[in-house]
């Protein structure tokens, strides 16, 4: 009977370390995750970067129209121009 309370002395105290030995890196693991950015900012980064980004590409589409517009009245000019030039060599022949 003696050597069986020893026994479970024994396991006690080996089940108090491993406890002991738990609650400690549960400590340091909640001191990871406490160390690390909150989500819910991250997340708020994430939507506003998104938001940056259409609307980057809102502006690269709308200047792109602007450029084909601009190439489209360069060469409705150049037709003109070559148009007023044969006109011109008509008129000194």
């Amino acid at each position: 009977m003696t050597a069986r309370l020893a026994e479970l002395d024994a396991a006690a105290s080996e089940h108090e370390e491993r406890l002991d030995s738990a609650r400690v890196d549960l400590a340091e693991a909640e001191a990871k995750r406490s160390a690390l950015p909150d989500p819910s900012a991250g997340r708020d980064k994430r939507d506003a970067a998104r938001d940056r980004n259409e609307a980057a590409r809102a502006a690269m589409q709308g200047a792109a129209a602007a450029l084909a517009a601009h190439d489209q009245a360069l060469a409705v000019a150049r037709e003109r121009t070559a148009g007023q030039r044969s006109d011109m060599a008509g008129w000194q022949a």
